[in-house]
């Protein structure tokens, strides 16, 4: 049973505590990010319960011959770098398996609408008329739909709500949770939010990075670390994270601004860099 005193969780304690903050209410009454561990308390109670849907042991882990060497080379501890492996596939599968769908807010909503309009005027010197025929259509269950197809009427709309959002209420522009349903990202996008996760870990934890010298049988590269380890926690099971980077660089370009549209029910948060 893991404690959250406890030593080996110390590379746990120390990310949770400045990479996942909690909100707090300065002496001006506006919201500032404050140091928090809820997160590690959460991990261990996930760990001692057995809620972790983890595919990889640790006897594996210290068997892993190219892991282990490169941690070692990097002068990383063995034991407390388990539990934060651990926590790292943990939070990321909580954040992108199991994280229930995000609806867009108020203000997003809106937002949208008043893009779509204005994307759709042409301006003219009298008057404003749409590029193309468009009608907006309320339906409500069980009653009739309102229909406005009136240019006028729609580009007036907009205006309105552009005026409007300008003192939206803070409320309104935060999403809403569906807490019914899930929303699983792809595995390219698991992988993506993992490897954020340790890249942070190793500026943290990596201060010298020395290169690698002619016939040193250890690789030093960080990338291809958590390639073998993207690998080794079976998020994906493409062999050719064991031998090159390549495969994950790619991965990480394609999804570069890709946003997360799930939210992270077991946590209540997102890794914060």
């Amino acid at each position: 049973m893991l404690e959250v005193k406890d030593p080996v969780l110390g590379y746990v304690r120390e990310m949770v505590g400045s990479h996942l903050p909690d909100v707090d209410i300065n002496d001006n009454g506006e919201p500032e990010l404050c140091y928090s561990l809820g997160a590690l308390y959460t991990f261990v109670e996930r760990y001692n319960t057995n809620k972790i849907n983890s595919y990889f042991k640790y006897e594996d882990y210290k068997r892993n011959k190219d892991v282990q060497d490169t941690i070692q080379a990097l002068d990383i501890d063995i034991e407390m770098f388990w539990y934060f492996l651990l926590f790292a596939y943990d939070f990321s599968y909580c954040e992108c398996v199991s994280g229930s769908l995000v609806k867009e807010s108020t203000n997003e909503q809106l937002q949208n609408l008043i893009k779509a309009i204005y994307d759709n005027i042409k301006e003219d010197k009298a008057f404003s008329t749409l590029k193309s025929e468009s009608k907006l259509t309320l339906s409500v269950k069980g009653k009739h739909n309102v229909v406005i197809d009136n240019p006028n009427a729609m580009i007036y709309l907009a205006k309105l709500c552009e005026e409007g959002l300008k003192n939206l209420a803070h409320h309104l522009t935060l999403s809403i949770v569906d807490y019914k349903t899930t929303s699983p990202e792809s595995t390219s996008v698991f992988i993506c939010y993992f490897t954020r996760i340790l890249k942070s870990f190793f500026k943290t934890y990596v201060k010298i990075k020395r290169k690698a010298r002619n016939g040193d049988t250890v690789s030093l590269s960080l990338l291809l670390l958590i390639s073998r380890l993207v690998f080794f926690t079976k998020i994906s099971t493409n062999k050719n994270l064991l031998s090159t980077d390549d495969t994950l660089k790619q991965c990480l370009k394609e999804y570069k601004n890709h946003k997360i549209k799930s939210s992270n029910l077991e946590y209540f948060t997102s890794w914060y860099d």
